[in-house]
């Protein structure tokens, strides 16, 4: 007992030199392992306990140096250039529509957006530093939590974003089911199928085809990530075979119903629905807009008056009409140098809560950024999604500040996640070089 106690006292030094306290108990439990299974070698060469303990502590060298080097090493990763994107993002978002509003061109309130990007910051801020980690405990409830919200808001359709929007939430959503029946194997991945199912299913009778979009992109890209990474522990041909099977269920499913099929041709430009100015009057207008768009300042003037909506579905054609290509090019670069950053930080993830959540995340804000772009250029005759952190909506907003809090903590806390594909904070390799350092550098000062 008294040579665990010296070892857990040598185990308490190096941690109280790491100043990120989440690894702690990480890199106690580590560095213990260490020292015990050194102890034990040499226990079984002959030694006696005390001194094989006492010679395991003075073979790994000074705590309070090897502690100061795992504190160069093991820090939260710094995520200052995803917050500066945000912050020219949201305040782009407020000048646009302030500038807007301000014109006197449409009857709006600034003040509602002004609040939702305070709740959106103050939300964002909290999902960053909080352990998300709780949704590996509750990851089924999560999905049954947001599923039966969805339920609530198309019977109490109170405010119709809400039903609407509640679908940024199905990536995520399905990512946690993933999670909790990944090692189902088969009965995992039907599972996980029937609930994507479902909510597509819902997504038809709500007319909400930004959310078929989302439920494709976990049964086409989600689902068979999951599977190539075994996390079903299953063949993965066989358990391809299962994952597009549903796709091709879904395919018969949209283009049989007269409803929905209209609605998926009629984003393409095809079909034109409720378009009270008349069938392609605005991507017509739009096409036009980027042919007489400049480089820099105000395009030339249009053959007809672009109608009052630009504060909610046509920001960025906004942008391009007033301040030409060169400011639409930079909102998009902004965009996508975001994604780019996140879906990099994704594939790294050794985690598999990590990798699910980073992927769902990144896809959710590809898609909408990706639609909404597509559709001010005139190329899709659709506003199904808002600019994320740009364009007007305050429940949308929320949501997204929710979920880039999220994927941030996860990049922040890679280091320290831990489940069943985690590779060990601290390997004995690194160990050794710490130590090797240590001893090179005391033969110097000699």
């Amino acid at each position: 007992m008294q040579q665990d106690n010296k070892i857990s006292d040598f185990c308490n030094i190096v941690c109280n030199q790491i100043r990120w306290k989440k690894t702690h108990k990480t890199v106690f439990g580590e560095i213990e392992n260490h020292l015990i299974e050194q102890r034990d070698e040499y226990i079984n060469s002959g030694y006696t306990e005390a001194d094989a303990t006492d010679k395991a502590i003075n073979d790994f060298g000074d705590a309070t140096y090897i502690g100061t080097e795992l504190d160069r090493i093991h820090r939260p990763k710094n995520q200052l250039v995803c917050f500066i994107i945000l912050g020219i993002l949201s305040f782009v978002g407020i000048l646009i529509q302030s500038i807007i509003i301000l014109s006197g061109s449409i009857s709006a309130n600034i003040a509602p957006q002004i609040v939702s990007y305070i709740l959106g910051i103050a939300i964002l801020t909290v999902t960053y530093f909080i352990d998300f980690t709780i949704l590996s405990k509750y990851s089924f409830h999560f999905y049954v939590t947001v599923f039966f919200l969805s339920v609530i808001l198309c019977i109490f359709p109170f405010y119709i974003s809400f039903k609407y929007y509640i679908a940024l939430l199905y990536p995520l959503a399905l990512s946690c089911s993933i999670y909790h029946f990944r090692t189902r194997g088969y009965f995992g991945i039907a599972i996980n199928t029937l609930f994507t199912l479902t909510l597509l299913v819902f997504c038809h009778f709500t007319n909400n085809i930004l959310g078929i979009i989302l439920c494709l992109f976990i049964a086409l890209i989600i689902t068979p990530v999951s599977i190539y990474r075994k996390w079903f522990n299953i063949k993965r041909s066989i358990g391809l075979l299962l994952c597009l099977s549903p796709f091709i269920l879904m395919i018969i499913v949209i283009f049989t119903i007269p409803s929905t099929r209209e609605g998926i041709l009629s984003i393409l430009g095809y079909v034109s629905t409720n378009d009270e100015l008349g069938a392609g009057y605005i991507p017509n207008l739009l096409q036009e807009m980027t042919l007489n768009a400049k480089m820099i300042g105000q395009a030339n003037t249009l053959s007809s008056p672009f109608p009052d909506i630009f504060h909610t579905d046509y920001i960025l054609a906004f942008i391009l009409y007033r301040y030409g290509w060169l400011a639409f090019g930079f909102m998009v670069a902004l965009f996508y140098a975001l994604i780019i950053i996140c879906l990099n930080a994704a594939i790294k993830q050794k985690s598999v809560l990590g990798q699910l959540f980073t992927l769902s995340i990144t896809g959710v804000f590809t898609v909408q950024i990706t639609l909404y772009i597509l559709s001010n250029l005139g190329i899709v005759n659709s506003t199904l999604s808002v600019l994320p952190f740009v364009s007007y909506g305050s429940f949308a907003n929320l949501i997204n500040f929710a979920m880039l809090g999220i994927l941030l903590s996860v990049f922040r806390n890679e280091e320290i996640m831990v489940d069943r594909v985690t590779k060990p904070l601290i390997t004995r390799q690194k160990i050794d070089e710490i130590i090797s350092k240590l001893s090179f550098e005391g033969m110097d000062e000699e």
